[in-house]
């Protein structure tokens, strides 16, 4: 499903920043990400010293909780479903434009596509960058590059220092932070729609001249080792990278988008200098702005900054080796520092160019394991088999994982994979009713439509869609969702979850004695 879609699923996410709109509760709230830092030192202090047995005992909201701070940590990646692309196209030269009853669309002659889409409810406006790069485009040797130089991108330019560049947001009244997905990256700046000229004069200038001093990269060097450091006390983010690994082999999805300790330590501004000539080319680059604004007005500030913007473009990988399901299952058993041991499982879904499959998957995923009244939540977790289980599903340009995982008692390994596999089965057999249908679908589309409530969510849909397909994904997503029958979701279940799968079991450790008597 869409980055807009993930309120639960992405405890176990394999991404290095978090995105508001998957977390539809907050979402309303909230128009940017928590600030990175007291995410890092609140998710610090939590592992540290939480008791974990009684946070996931308590109540979902304790786990809501801890996945939102795990999540503005360590984040990503989140997924959707696709509408055949539209029309427009870059013609050597020349611009292409596009109205939607919606929003906006142009494509400059260097490439690079804009969107807008004028919103009047609220006196703000959210302007975004989305590039096309990320993990997908990494090896051993530049993993982390593109996190790494998310870091560096508001660090400064050569008329602004990185604290009179933060200071001049400030001023203001914006927000900016920045996020890395495998697939794309994402920069933004939420303000009010008075300064949105000015917001935007300094996205570009961050975007077209970031300064990447030696010092910028020493200091931010700290801040992403510390990041990593944490990962490593995940069980999420050790599940998840290890279940990645396994699936996806040599595909560039089975690296760590934080990068690895050495690769971290390895960067130096040649590289950031190298890295941003050969991937931050107009071609790559969507910007949009979603608020209270003009467009007339808005398309001469982005006609301003950016015509001229012109840097060679390095052709898109596209044709990797397939991702294809095992045979049988592979197990992967790991100990664990957590008093409770967790279960993962990952079968090979669809991507995001495989229609209508993408939708029914979608559906699938909220019927089996997304609400407490998905499958997995009333089999397993109020059964009292498990002390919280469920389902993520991400939409990506590559084939991404139908995952699913259970959290339970030290010993109980195998009974919760057995019990994972059982529930499978009843959506294999069609042993689910209309009114699950019903609720899986209606479930979905508040959801979707919660996270679109700000300019924030919906720069970031259109953002999210553009980047790994066709923003007209989002033209009729709901449409689809909508047609989705039971024996739709029957089919997609023998097609996606009959074959082998992939199986992460990170085993608890008990407390020690005199540990629990204090």
């Amino acid at each position: 499903m869409s980055s807009t879609l993930q309120p639960l699923g992405n405890f176990f996410s394999e991404k290095t920043y978090p995105k508001p709109a998957q977390w539809c509760r907050i979402q309303g709230v909230m128009e940017r990400r928590a600030h990175p830092n007291l995410a890092h030192n609140l998710v610090k202090l939590f592992c540290r010293y939480a008791h974990w047995g009684q946070l996931f005992l308590k109540s979902q909201s304790s786990l809501l909780a801890l996945l939102f701070l795990i999540s503005c940590a360590f984040g990503p990646v989140a997924a959707a479903p696709v509408v055949p692309p539209h029309s427009t196209t870059s013609n050597a030269g020349v611009a292409t434009k596009r109205h939607h009853t919606d929003y906006y669309t142009e494509v400059l002659p260097n490439g690079m596509r804009l969107i807008l889409k004028e919103n009047l409810t609220s006196p703000t406006c959210s302007l975004n960058i989305f590039c096309k790069v990320g993990g997908f485009e990494e090896n051993a040797e530049t993993m982390g590059i593109s996190h790494f130089f998310e870091h560096l991108f508001f660090r400064g330019t050569p008329t602004l220092t990185g604290s009179q560049f933060k200071r001049a947001i400030e001023a203001l009244g914006g927000q900016t932070n920045a996020n890395t997905g495998r697939d794309f990256t994402h920069y933004f700046i939420n303000l009010p729609s008075k300064n949105a000229t000015k917001g935007m004069e300094l996205l570009a200038d961050a975007l077209k001249n970031a300064e990447l001093s030696q010092e910028a990269i020493d200091q931010e060097r700290n801040a992403v080792l510390e990041e990593y450091r944490m990962g490593l006390e995940s069980p999420p983010r050790i599940l998840n990278q290890l279940l990645s690994e396994m699936a996806y082999g040599s595909h560039p999805y089975a690296l760590p988008i934080i990068g690895t300790e050495s690769t971290i330590r390895s960067f130096n501004r040649p590289d950031f200098l190298k890295f941003r000539s050969t991937y931050i080319s107009p071609e790559r680059i969507t910007v949009i702005v979603v608020g209270d604004f003009k467009r007339t007005d808005m398309l001469r500030v982005l006609h301003n900054e950016f015509d001229s913007f012109q840097r060679p473009q390095k052709r898109l990988i596209s044709n990797f080796a397939n991702i294809t399901a095992p045979t049988g299952e592979v197990l992967q058993v790991q100990d664990g520092r957590a008093p409770m041991s967790f279960v993962m499982l990952g079968f090979v879904g669809p991507s995001v160019h495989n229609k209508p499959d993408i939708y029914q998957v979608d559906v699938l995923s909220f019927l089996l394991g997304l609400g407490h009244g998905s499958l997995i939540q009333r089999e397993l977790v109020s059964k009292g088999r498990s002390q919280d289980a469920g389902v993520q599903f991400t939409t990506q340009r590559f084939p991404s994982l139908i995952t699913l995982y259970s959290i339970g008692r030290i010993g109980t390994e195998e009974q919760m994979k057995k019990d994972l596999l059982n529930t499978v089965s009843l959506l294999r057999q069609g042993k689910f009713s209309e009114r699950d249908l019903r609720r899986a679908k209606a479930f979905l589309r508040s959801n979707y439509s919660f996270a679109l409530e700000t300019n924030a969510g919906l720069a970031e849909n259109l953002g999210f869609y553009a980047s790994i397909d066709d923003v007209s994904f989002t033209d009729s997503y709901l449409d689809c969702i909508d047609k989705v029958t039971s024996q739709d979701i029957v089919n997609m279940a023998k097609k996606y979850m009959s074959g082998g799968y992939y199986c992460v079991e990170l085993k608890g450790k008990e407390k020690k004695k005199a540990q629990a008597a204090e």
